[in-house]
């Protein structure tokens, strides 16, 4: 299983953290390294907060599972967490991102990786899904889907 650090907005991302946590951790895909609620005391400094992160939950995660809804973007903690992420440090390496547009988004194209993701993290969405296989699909649904 994939050591996962899962980095996402708490107050409001929570329900889809546990959901995506529970069905990837049941399915035998990850084994989960995320900050749980309460864990580590908010009144803390912002430097603490992000030390204890670094040495705690990041150190041996082999990719972060970035969940991104319409406010994550405002989170003081996510875009150190992506840093740390991306970096070899004296205390944790570097690991691999996937991320993950929640519903809440409002993002005009979802994507999964794992099979039945669609079911565990979309299962409101009744529209349709195209399977992209290649890279040069994917570039091509880029291209097609932005507009000048």
């Amino acid at each position: 299983m994939t050591k996962t650090f899962t980095c996402y907005h708490h107050r409001i991302d929570q329900e889809y953290k546990e959901k995506f946590v529970n069905w990837a951790t049941a399915s035998g895909l990850i084994t989960d390294y995320s900050v749980g609620v309460g864990e580590i005391d908010e009144n803390l400094e912002p430097q603490v907060i992000r030390r204890i992160i670094r040495d705690r939950y990041l150190r041996d995660s082999e990719v972060t599972v970035l969940l991104c809804g319409l406010e994550t973007r405002y989170r003081k903690h996510v875009d150190w967490e992506l840093k740390s992420s991306m970096i070899d440090g004296n205390v944790n390496r570097r690991s691999g991102i996937v991320v993950i547009d929640l519903p809440s988004s409002e993002s005009t194209s979802w994507h999964t990786a794992f099979p039945d993701e669609k079911k565990a993290i979309y299962a409101d969405y009744e529209g349709t899904w195209t399977t992209i296989s290649t890279k040069a699909e994917y570039e091509e649904s880029v291209r097609s889907s932005v507009y000048l």
